[in-house]
């Protein structure tokens, strides 16, 4: 045999072509301190003394009747069930010990992070042949307290779904477009906590779009992390059990995630429906670095981001939204949320869209941040302001809004006077050439306006027509700049 040098990656893992023989492996078997220690598996054609302990083919512990030697098959006439033997692991103990020392595939033990691969254990890459049930099957080799489940580069068809419920679960891939799983059917099962999926596409097979999560009647689980994930013509929809949904019903069947999402460096694309990602009701969920792009089919579908039924505590920081058939981001029903340094390019009807159900709405929609976002070219398909925020509490400053084919900012809806927005500040915005006003504040109650800008607009560079009182504009033309509109100079 020729010796080789073997290097190993930063976590101190071997390739998974390379196969590690220990010399030592059976001396070390045979040690006194490990017999004392461990019940070893029933044997074939071997002789056994009265009282010998081992663990049966079903994993009980059992002790041998009489002298006996065993025959090809095991039978459990010759043994007596025992719960724990004296000096040994019991069963339970046993098999969190040593049973994951028994698998097939190449694996680590390090900071209790046990590693599984699931080709090694039989799983197929085609992309044809199910490959569901041996990724299932790796990850129920996990113990309880969790583990990776590693998928190498190929396609796994997923002809149903994973039951997810292993606390701690890492699916982990060999990259985006490196490793596919393709769903005839929904992805995940939630029956657990604090999993986390890397590395990979998620793409719905065939042409029907799918949903990540199936839909489950119990369950409030949290601290669920996607990373560097692309979500091909699927969409997950974070939900929560209880949740109140727009029409003031309680969402009885949802995914059971109740807080603590994120999603960090994913991509979504190609979802024909509405929301390419979807939080209903879920708490302190976060969505960041990610790049949301061509989604939908026309401007009564296809939102990309949304967030409705009372969901809260939530955040959308430093993302990318480009060419989607209707908003980039739809908050309906949603409150306490932040929207923070986004880039929205191209959007059908509208950039960020916030507003409550009705008038009667389950949930308050309000108390927002909309800070530092640059918004361009929206309403292609139907005249629409780039931010319609017809909602109470919102505090919107530090945003670029150039062209579009209507207003740059609408506060209230254009539909009535009534006053359905309460208690806004906009303050150091920047309108730039929209094909109406700048901004427009209708049926509002309480508005701040200080230092924005609005430059080249169709209309008036600000506008207020239908029922705003108790409002603030702080000092006038000279903070809020408006020049070359083709309407009224600063108010209208």
């Amino acid at each position: 045999m020729v010796n080789r040098l073997v290097s190993v990656g930063d976590d101190f893992t071997l390739p998974p072509a390379v196969n590690v023989a220990d010399n030592n492996l059976p001396a070390r078997l045979q040690a006194e301190e490990l017999s004392a220690t461990y019940v070893p598996k029933w044997k074939a054609n071997t002789a056994y003394l009265t009282g010998d302990a081992v663990l049966s083919p079903a994993g009980d512990t059992v002790t041998a009747k009489a002298n006996f030697t065993s025959g090809a098959s095991y039978s459990a006439a010759n043994w007596d069930l025992s719960a724990t033997v004296t000096g040994k692991l019991d069963k339970t103990e046993a098999a969190t010990t040593y049973d994951p020392l028994l698998l097939n595939s190449q694996k680590t033990v390090r900071n209790r992070d046990l590693f599984v691969d699931a080709v090694a254990e039989g799983a197929p890459t085609d992309g044809v042949t199910d490959a569901q049930p041996k990724i299932g099957a790796s990850h129920n080799l996990l113990p309880a307290t969790g583990g990776r489940v590693a998928l190498r580069k190929g396609s796994y068809l997923m002809s149903t779904r994973l039951i997810v419920t292993k606390q701690g679960m890492v699916l982990e891939g060999d990259g985006i477009g490196a490793t596919t799983l393709l769903l005839n059917a929904a992805g995940f099962q939630v029956g657990a906590s604090d999993a986390l999926i890397r590395n990979l596409t998620i793409k719905g097979n065939g042409s029907n779009a799918r949903s990540l999560f199936q839909l489950v009647t119990t369950g409030a689980f949290k601290n669920w992390r996607f990373e560097n994930v692309k979500f091909d013509g699927v969409s997950p929809v974070v939900s929560r059990i209880g949740a109140i949904d727009n029409a003031g019903a309680a969402i009885t069947s949802a995914a059971g995630l109740d807080s603590f999402v994120e999603f960090d460096g994913c991509e979504f694309t190609n979802y024909t429906e509405d929301g390419s990602l979807h939080v209903r009701g879920t708490h302190h969920v976060t969505i960041s670095r990610s790049w949301f792009h061509n989604a939908g089919t026309d401007t009564t579908k296809g939102d990309l981001l949304k967030l409705s039924a009372g969901a809260e505590y939530w955040k959308v920081l430093n993302n990318r939204f480009t060419d989607g058939a209707r908003d980039a981001i739809d908050g309906y029903d949603a409150q306490r949320g932040q929207i923070e340094g986004n880039t929205i390019v191209n959007m059908g009807v509208h950039g960020i869209e916030l507003k409550v159900a009705s008038a009667t709405a389950p949930n308050p929609a309000d108390r927002t941040r909309v800070t530092n976002n640059h918004v361009v070219n929206i309403g292609t398909a139907t005249a629409s302001p780039a931010m319609q925020l017809a909602v109470s509490n919102v505090i919107a400053t530090g945003n670029m809004i150039e062209g579009g084919t209507s207003y740059g900012m609408r506060c209230g809806k254009s539909t009535d006077n009534v006053t359905n927005s309460k208690d806004i500040i906009w303050a150091n915005n920047h309108v730039k050439g929209t094909a109406s006003h700048g901004y427009m504040l209708n049926g509002v109650d309480g508005a701040i306006i200080q230092g924005n800008a609005a430059i080249n607009c169709g209309g008036s560079g600000f506008s207020a027509p239908l029922g705003t009182t108790n409002s603030l504009i702080v000092g006038g033309a000279a903070n809020n700049l408006s020049r070359g509109n083709t309407s009224a100079d600063v108010w209208a």
